[in-house]
């Protein structure tokens, strides 16, 4: 003979959500979803939300980022360096080239983020 036994209860899902400030600043432009997966069905935010969030969207260029002087240094730099890493084995400049990805990647996070109007009022 079987008990009754209640069903089995799970806690709620916890969606991780997005400083305000820094959504408001991002540039859904600036992202693609490369896992085509949809919102789950109690979850309050946003697809821009989402994809500020999210890890696995890739990073388009969008036109400001394609004129970004720092941008281009440094991967200009980092085109140099891997160039000299090829004919030289060493430890430091592979480390050095790790700081560079490092930094490309950091600037275009930041290039996602749109400036922030200003709010002006009459004197």
């Amino acid at each position: 003979m079987k008990k009754n036994t209640e069903p089995k209860t799970y806690p709620p899902i916890i969606f991780p959500r997005a400083d305000p400030r820094d959504l408001a600043r991002f540039d859904p432009r600036t992202k693609t979803c490369s896992m085509n997966c949809g919102p789950h069905a109690l979850d309050p935010r946003t697809k821009a939300e989402r994809m500020l969030l999210c890890d696995e969207c890739f990073v388009n260029e969008v036109t400001t980022m394609a004129t970004c002087d720092a941008l281009g240094k440094i991967r200009e730099a980092r085109a140099l360096l891997r160039d000299e890493a090829k004919t030289a084995n060493s430890r430091e400049l592979a480390m050095v080239l790790t700081k560079l990805d490092e930094a490309e990647l950091w600037r275009q996070r930041d290039m996602q983020m749109k400036e922030v109007p200003q709010n002006h009022t009459a004197a």
